[in-house]
């Protein structure tokens, strides 16, 4: 469950883990208690994790698809190829170029 992108005691990402799964650190010992009740929830909160995970997913992936395009594309007409970065495409000139000479 836990995103180890960041430099944080094992305690501090697992109480983050607890509270992504939607159980709180303070009631962590009560829950304990009890092992089938502790195995549902657990479980429960892996499935909740699990769906968070896909809706901020679902999210990013939306807002990526509705963001405009900011990539130039150049077009070489004697060839008719693109290329969308500045160097590719003047290589791809130069070729274009020495083939039709």
């Amino acid at each position: 469950m836990a995103n180890w992108t960041a430099n944080i005691p094992l305690q501090n990402a697992c109480k983050r883990d607890l509270k992504t799964g939607s159980i709180a650190p303070a009631s962590l010992e009560t829950l304990a208690v009890d092992s089938s009740s502790w195995r549902a929830n657990t479980r429960l909160a892996i499935k909740i994790t699990e769906q968070k995970k896909k809706q901020k997913w679902a999210r990013r992936h939306k807002i990526a698809e509705a963001a405009p395009s900011d990539v130039s594309v150049f077009t070489d007409n004697s060839c008719n190829s693109i290329c969308c970065s500045r160097i590719g495409f003047y290589s791809l000139s130069l070729r274009c170029n020495s083939t039709t000479d």
